[in-house]
């Protein structure tokens, strides 16, 4: 296998790539062709993890607790264990899609400056 068909070679190519992108589209001005043509690729790619990690998590903690002959084996450090995995994946997940304290009082301030008085 040649070096740059190694996994942690096209990792590195790729990392040296987008920096360098990067500093090209600051320096060229092309920030504004990045964020509409290359950023929705990035979201797209960070959706798709979600859409396998989700799913993932949920059925490992399923067929775990399924798998238990004694139910009391579960205990109470187990059924905490099981409820703080799934609150951790539902805020990680699905809340940042909400808006923060901070955004809605950047979004007020934002209103208030802009209506009549």
């Amino acid at each position: 296998m040649k070096w740059y068909q190694k996994l942690h070679w096209k990792i590195i190519i790729g990392m040296v790539l987008g920096l360098g992108w990067g500093i090209l589209a600051s320096v060229m001005g092309w920030q504004q062709f990045t964020i509409d043509w290359i950023s929705p690729w990035g979201k797209i790619f960070i959706n798709m993890l979600k859409l396998i990690a989700v799913p993932l998590v949920l059925t490992s903690l399923i067929v775990g607790v399924a798998s238990l002959s004694d139910i009391k084996k579960l205990s109470r450090m187990g059924g905490k264990t099981i409820l703080m995995s799934l609150q951790i994946s539902f805020k990680k997940v699905i809340r940042p899609k909400w808006p923060t304290k901070n955004q809605m009082q950047k979004r007020q301030k934002k209103e208030d400056l802009c209506s009549p008085l």
